[in-house]
C-alpha cells in the first residue's frame, strides 16, 4: 500500500479528521441533482485524491463504501452502498449516490438530520478505512423538492405513510404550519399555538384548522379560533368551543359540549346529558337524550345524565333574557307531561298551562271532544252556536247565551249528605226574615244581557236578613244565592202551616161558641114567650 495521508473535505460540510494514513484524499460532496425528465433519486459525489505533498493521485483505481446515518453520526443506518471509482489524470473521481442499490427511497430527508460517513480503499480492494462522517446538509434536500414539483394545477396529490410508523413530529414553534402527519394520518393548518401541533396533541385521524385549535382525540375535527376537540370522533368549530365528549359537537362560540354523544349548535350553550342536544343561545341541555331550543332555559332540574326518569325535561323552549332569568315556553316531560305558557316547568298533567288557550273555528264550532272508554267521542265542551257554549253528552245537556241566560236540560242535584256537614242547626225565624224581603222587576243596566222584564230580589236587602246567600266580587258587586233561600221558604211554609193549624182550632172553637150562643138566643127567646104567655092571662082576669 501506498505510503499517503487521508484529508477529506466537504464542500458543504465539515472537515473530516485528518489523522487517517497512508494516503491523501480529498473528497469534495457535490450533491447535486441528476436532473431528467423526472428527477431519480440520487445524488453525485464527487473526490479528488492527492497525495500528502498535494500532488494528484492520478489514473487509479479506489473502492468506496458509503452509509447514511440518521439522527447523529453513529445513528441508525438507512443507506449503504458501495462504488468502484476511477481517478482520472487530475485525480476527479465521481460516483452517483444511490445508484447501486436502486435510489435513496429509505432515506426520509424530510423528518429528521442525517450523515455521510465515508469508507475507501485507496488500492480498489475491500481494506475500507473509515474516514468519518458529516451532516449532509442543504444539498440533498432537493430530493425532496421532487415532491413539490407535483404539486401542479388539476394533478392530484398522493402522500402515503403507515400509522404508528415513521418519524414523530418536531416540536413546532409557534406560528404558520401546513402539516400533513403520516405517523397519525392527521392534517394541521393555520397558525399553531402553545404546543397544540405537538405528538401528544395530535389524535389519529384528527384535523385541525384555524388558529389556536386542537384536536387531540381519534377521528376528531377542530376548525376556527380556540376551538378544541379532545374526545375521539368529537368536533370542535367556531370561536372558543370545547367538544369533550365522545362523539360530542360544539359549533358557534364559546360552547362547552362535555356529554357523550351531544350536540351544540349556538352560542354561551353547554351539554351535560349524554345524546343531549342544545340550539341557541345560553342554553343548558342537562337530562339524557334532551333537546333545548331558543334562549336562556329554565336549569332548576337535577336529572341524572346517564339514566332516563320519567320527571326529565326531554324538551325544552326558553325564552329567558340571562343566565339570572331563565324561562321556558314550553316543556315537555318524559311521562308525556306537556307544559305551556311561562315558566310552566313542572307540568302535573298531559296539558299544564299557565295563560289561555285559544280554539278557533275551523268550518265548525270550536271545542275540545272527550272519550270514552271505548274511545267514542260522546262528550264535547265548546260552542254550541255563536251565542253559546255549554257541554254536550249525547246531547245538549247545558249551556249559556252571551246574554247571561243559562240553560239546563235535566235536573240540578246538590251534595247534601248528612254526613258530609257539621255544625248543623235548625233555622230560626225564616218566616219573619222572608216577610221582609221585597220582590222585585227590573231589567239589566247591562245591554247585552238580556233585556226582557226581569224578576228577582235585591241583594243588598237579602245580605241585612240572609248575609250567608249574598257574596261579593272583587269589584263590590253582589250576587245571590237563590237555591239557599229555599230551605228557609220551607220552613216558612211550616211557620205558616202551623199559624193555620192554629187558626183552624180557633176556628173550631168560635163555631162551637156560635152555636152555643144560637141556643141561647132559642132559649132566651122561648123564656120570653112563655113569660108574655102569663102576662096576658093575668091581664085578662
Amino acid at each position: 500500500m501506498r505510503n499517503r495521508t487521508l484529508h477529506l473535505h466537504m464542500q458543504a460540510g465539515k472537515v473530516f479528521p485528518n489523522y487517517l494514513k497512508p494516503i491523501a484524499v480529498a473528497l469534495v460532496l457535490l450533491c447535486s441533482l441528476l436532473c431528467n425528465a423526472q428527477a431519480p433519486q440520487q445524488f453525485s459525489f464527487q473526490g479528488v485524491a492527492r497525495d500528502a505533498a498535494g500532488k494528484i493521485v492520478a489514473n487509479s483505481n479506489v473502492k468506496l463504501r458509503l452509509t447514511i446515518h440518521k439522527s447523529t453520526a453513529t445513528g441508525q443506518s438507512v443507506f449503504q452502498e458501495e462504488h468502484d471509482a476511477q481517478t482520472n489524470s487530475a485525480g476527479v473521481f465521481n460516483i452517483n449516490v444511490g445508484s447501486v442499490v436502486g435510489g435513496l427511497t429509505g432515506v426520509d430527508w424530510k423528518s429528521d438530520i442525517y450523515f455521510l460517513q465515508v469508507e475507501l480503499d485507496p488500492d480498489g480492494g475491500n481494506n475500507l478505512i473509515d474516514l468519518g462522517a458529516t451532516q449532509v446538509m442543504s444539498v440533498p434536500y432537493a430530493l425532496h423538492a421532487e415532491e413539490a414539483s407535483r404539486l401542479k394545477n388539476d394533478d392530484p396529490i398522493v402522500l402515503k405513510g403507515e400509522i404508528g410508523n415513521g418519524a414523530l413530529l418536531p416540536t413546532q414553534q409557534s406560528g404558520p404550519r401546513l402539516i400533513w402527519y403520516p405517523r397519525k394520518g392527521a392534517f394541521r393548518a393555520g397558525d399553531h399555538f402553545a404546543g397544540y401541533w405537538v405528538d401528544g396533541n395530535i389524535g389519529e385521524y384528527s384535523t385541525a384548522l384555524g388558529s389556536a385549535v386542537k384536536a387531540s382525540g381519534k377521528y376528531s375535527i377542530a376548525i376556527g379560533y380556540n376551538s378544541v376537540a379532545t374526545a375521539q370522533e368529537s368536533i370542535a368549530m367556531g370561536s372558543v368551543n370545547l367538544a369533550s365528549g365522545a362523539g360530542s359537537v360544539a359549533i358557534g362560540g364559546s360552547n362547552n359540549a362535555s356529554a357523550i354523544s351531544s350536540k351544540i349548535f349556538g352560542e354561551n350553550s353547554a351539554t351535560e346529558g349524554n345524546g343531549s342536544i342544545a340550539i341557541g343561545n345560553g342554553l343548558l341541555a342537562k337530562a339524557r337524550n334532551s333537546i333545548v331550543l331558543g334562549e336562556f332555559n329554565w336549569t332548576g332540574d337535577s336529572p341524572n345524565p346517564n339514566v332516563a326518569v320519567a320527571t326529565d325535561r326531554i324538551f325544552q323552549i326558553g325564552n329567558g333574557t340571562g343566565k339570572n332569568n331563565r324561562a321556558n315556553v314550553l316543556t315537555i316531560m318524559r311521562n308525556g307531561n306537556i307544559g305551556l305558557g311561562n315558566n310552566v316547568v313542572d307540568p302535573q298533567f298531559s296539558v299544564d298551562m299557565a295563560g289561555r288557550a285559544r280554539i278557533r273555528y275551523n268550518g265548525s264550532t270550536a271545542g275540545v271532544y272527550f272519550d270514552n272508554s271505548q274511545n267514542a267521542t260522546d262528550g264535547f265542551v265548546g260552542m254550541k252556536v255563536d251565542t253559546e257554549i255549554g257541554f254536550y253528552l249525547k246531547g245538549w245537556r247545558f249551556w249559556v247565551t252571551d246574554q247571561g241566560n243559562g240553560y239546563l236540560n235535566g235536573n240540578l242535584i246538590q251534595t247534601s249528605d248528612r254526613r258530609l256537614k257539621t255544625n248543623i242547626q235548625p233555622f230560626k225565624s225564616s218566616l219573619r226574615k222572608v216577610n221582609s224581603l221585597q220582590g222585585y222587576h227590573y231589567n239589566w243596566e247591562d245591554k247585552t244581557k238580556d233585556q226582557t222584564l226581569q224578576t228577582g230580589l235585591i241583594a243588598q236587602e237579602v245580605e241585612q236578613v240572609f248575609p250567608e246567600l249574598v257574596s261579593t266580587n272583587k269589584d263590590g258587586y253582589k250576587s245571590v244565592n237563590y237555591i239557599g233561600l229555599v230551605p228557609h221558604l220551607i220552613e216558612s211554609v211550616k211557620e205558616l202551616k202551623s199559624k193555620t193549624d192554629e187558626i183552624a182550632v180557633l176556628c173550631k172553637e168560635l163555631e162551637g161558641m156560635r152555636e152555643m150562643g144560637k141556643r141561647l138566643e132559642l132559649l132566651e127567646a122561648s123564656i120570653n114567650s112563655g113569660a108574655n104567655s102569663r102576662t096576658t092571662k093575668s091581664a085578662a082576669k
